[in-house]
C-alpha cells in the first residue's frame, strides 16, 4: 500500500468523467393504503459531493435515501422512480429490477439505530470480517492489507483495535460505540457512495467532529459521494456541499449550503432554523426563575435536595478484569431543577444515570432520595423508591414493546406504581394530555408512531409513577429539531407544573444551554468541571471542557 490508499475506487470509476456518482429520479412512494409518502423527488449526487437531506421526522428523508438501494420500508411501495449509477443502465424501482449487486459494493448505509442494525449474536470482529471478506474478492490491494486497513478504520472512528474489543458483542458497547462500528463497516466496504442516516446523533461533539473531518477528507481526497441525513443543521453546515429540505414528502428547497442555511427562501426552512438548539440561546426551555437552585445544586445541600449523590464509584468486570468506569461522582438535585451531565462517549454519563435509576450496581457511595439513603444493591430498593426515580431511555423504539398498545404500556406502569403508592396517580388520558398526545394515541402500536411520539409515550409512562426525579438519557438525540424543541418545552413545563427534577444526560450542548440550570462535565469517569450552565458553556476552566466547547459545530 505504498502508493495506494485503502479507499481507492475501482479502476472503471475514473473513466466516468463528469457522470454523476448516483441519481434517484422521479421517485414516488405510496403507503399500502394509497397515501403518497414521497412525491416526485429527484436527487443527483455528483462524484465527491455531499448532499445534506434535512426535514422533520416523517418528511420522507429516510424513504428517499433508501431508494438508492432499491429498498422500500414495510407497508410502502414504489409508485415510480429509477436509480442510475455510472456505466450501468437505469434501474426501474417499480418493476423490482434488482439493485442487490450494488449494495455494499457501490452503496453503503450507516443507519440511525445501530443497536437494531448490528447482528446481536455476532462479535464486532466477525461483523468487520464479513464486510472485509466481501471486498477482498474484488480489490487485490485491499486483500493484501486487510489487517492494516481494519486497524486504520477503527482508529478513524476512535475505536480500540485490540482483540478484546473485537470479541465483544454489540450489547457490550455504548450507543456511541455501536454507531462508530456501523460507520467503520461502511468505510471498510470501500463504497463509492455512502448514505448516512443520522450517523452522529449518538456521538459526543469531540467524536462527532472527528467523524465529520474524516468524511470531509473522504470527499476531498477520494471523491466519495454521500447523502447525509441529519436534524443537526450545524453539522450539515460544516459538511454538506448542497442542502435539500424535505417537507411532507417533497423537496421544498434546495441549493448550496450557505444559501439555504443563511438565506432560506421557504417558510418551512426558516422554521427549522428557528427551532434548532443553540449554545448562545440560554434558558429557552427553562421555566424556573429561582437563581438559588443552581447554587444549591453545586454546594450539595442535603437538607433541601430531592436527590443527593455522594462519592459514587462504579466498576465493570469482564473476564476477570476490573475497570473503574465512575469514580467519586457527587451532585445534588432540587425539586424542579435540571442538571445536565455531559462528556464524551464512555465518560460515565449513562453509567451514572443507570446507577441513580437503580439498574446499575454500585461499588461504593450513597444515593439519597429526599433524605432517605437508597440501598447499594438496586434489587433491595423498595417499590416506592423505584417509583420515585424513573428513567427515560435514548431509544424509544427499543424501550417500548412492539406488540403492546400505548394504553397497555402506560397502564402497566400505573399498576406497578399503585402497588407502592396509589396517591396522585393520573389516568392514562391525562398522562397523554400532559405529553401533548391525543387520546386516540392510546390504542396505537409503537410502529404507528413517529420517533417524537414514541419518546413522548416513554415520558408519559415514566410520569405514570408520579416520580420525584426523571433521569433522561439522551432522549432527544434521535429527534429532528422541531420535535426536539417540543419535547424540551414539554420537559420545561413538567418541571414548572409538577416540580419534577431532571438528571439530563446529553452530548448536545445546544440542548444543555436551553434546558439546564447547571452542568457537570465527566472525563473518563471523573468530574472535571461543574458549575452553572452559563459558566461551563461560555467560560470553561478545565482543558477538557474547553476542548468540548471548541468541538461544537456551528452554522457560521
Amino acid at each position: 500500500m505504498t502508493n495506494e490508499h485503502w479507499l481507492t475506487v475501482d479502476a472503471g470509476a475514473a473513466a466516468t468523467g463528469d457522470q454523476p456518482a448516483a441519481a434517484v429520479t422521479n421517485l414516488s412512494v405510496d403507503a399500502r393504503t394509497g397515501t403518497r409518502i414521497v412525491n416526485d423527488v429527484s436527487i443527483t449526487l455528483a462524484r465527491g459531493e455531499i448532499i445534506g437531506l434535512v426535514g422533520e421526522s416523517g418528511s420522507g428523508k429516510t424513504t428517499t435515501a433508501l431508494a438508492f438501494f432499491g429498498y422500500c420500508q414495510h407497508g410502502a411501495k414504489f409508485a415510480s422512480g429509477t436509480v442510475t449509477v455510472p456505466d450501468r443502465p437505469p434501474v426501474d424501482l417499480v418493476s423490482g429490477a434488482s439493485v442487490r449487486e450494488l449494495r455494499g459494493r457501490y452503496f453503503s448505509y450507516v443507519p440511525q439505530n445501530p443497536g437494531m442494525a448490528l447482528n446481536p449474536v455476532m462479535r464486532i470482529g466477525q461483523l468487520l470480517d464479513e464486510v472485509s471478506n466481501r471486498r477482498r474478492t474484488v480489490d487485490a490491494v485491499f486483500a493484501a492489507n486487510v489487517a492494516r486497513v481494519t486497524d486504520e478504520v477503527l482508529g478513524i472512528v476512535d475505536l480500540p483495535t485490540s482483540q478484546e474489543f473485537r470479541r465483544r458483542y454489540p450489547h457490550q458497547l455504548s450507543g456511541g460505540q455501536q454507531q462508530r462500528v456501523c460507520i467503520a463497516m461502511a468505510l471498510l466496504s470501500g463504497s463509492k457512495a455512502i448514505v448516512l442516516d443520522e450517523p452522529t446523533t449518538g456521538l459526543d461533539v469531540v467524536t462527532q467532529a472527528a467523524i465529520i473531518e474524516e468524511l470531509r477528507r473522504l470527499r476531498d481526497e477520494r471523491d466519495v459521494s454521500m447523502v447525509y441525513i441529519s436534524h443537526d443543521l450545524a453539522v450539515v453546515a460544516e459538511l454538506a456541499d448542497q442542502v435539500a429540505v424535505m417537507y411532507s414528502g417533497q423537496i421544498v428547497e434546495v441549493g448550496d449550503t450557505a444559501g439555504v442555511l443563511h438565506r432560506p427562501r421557504h417558510e418551512y426552512t426558516r422554521k427549522l432554523l428557528a427551532a434548532r438548539p443553540d449554545i448562545n440561546r440560554s434558558g429557552v426551555f427553562r421555566r424556573s426563575t429561582d437563581d438559588a437552585l443552581p447554587a444549591v445544586a453545586l454546594t450539595g445541600s442535603q437538607n433541601t435536595a430531592v436527590l443527593d449523590v455522594r462519592n459514587l464509584c462504579i466498576s465493570h468486570r469482564a473476564r476477570g478484569v476490573v475497570t473503574a468506569s465512575v469514580k467519586d461522582i457527587e451532585f445534588s438535585l432540587q425539586r424542579g431543577e435540571c442538571l445536565a451531565l455531559v462528556g464524551e462517549s464512555g465518560s460515565g454519563k449513562s453509567t451514572t444515570a443507570r446507577a441513580v435509576a437503580g439498574i446499575q450496581q454500585i461499588d461504593s457511595g450513597t444515593i439519597t432520595l429526599t433524605g432517605e439513603t437508597m440501598p447499594t444493591k438496586p434489587t433491595d430498593r423498595t417499590a416506592d423508591q423505584r417509583r420515585r426515580l424513573q428513567i427515560v431511555f435514548q431509544n424509544a423504539a427499543q424501550a417500548l414493546n412492539p406488540r403492546e398498545s400505548v394504553r397497555t404500556a402506560i397502564e402497566r406502569a400505573r399498576k406497578q406504581a399503585a402497588k407502592a403508592n396509589p396517591v396522585n396517580l393520573r389516568p392514562t388520558a391525562e398522562l397523554l394530555e400532559l405529553v401533548r398526545l391525543s387520546p386516540a394515541h392510546a390504542d396505537k402500536l409503537p410502529r404507528h408512531l413517529s420517533g417524537g411520539e414514541r419518546q413522548r409515550v416513554c415520558i408519559a409512562r415514566a410520569l405514570a409513577a408520579s416520580p420525584d426525579v426523571l433521569v433522561c438519557d439522551e432522549i432527544t438525540s434521535a429527534l429532528d429539531v422541531s420535535v426536539q424543541a417540543s419535547v424540551l418545552e414539554l420537559l420545561g413545563d413538567l418541571r414548572s407544573d409538577l416540580g419534577v427534577a431532571l438528571l439530563f444526560i446529553t452530548h448536545d450542548l445546544g440542548v444543555v444551554a436551553g434546558i439546564a440550570d447547571s452542568v457537570m462535565v465527566l472525563d473518563r469517569g471523573r468530574i472535571c468541571e461543574k458549575g452553572t450552565t452559563e459558566q461551563v458553556l461560555h467560560a470553561p476552566e478545565s482543558e477538557y471542557a474547553q476542548r468540548l466547547m471548541a468541538a461544537i459545530p456551528s452554522l457560521a
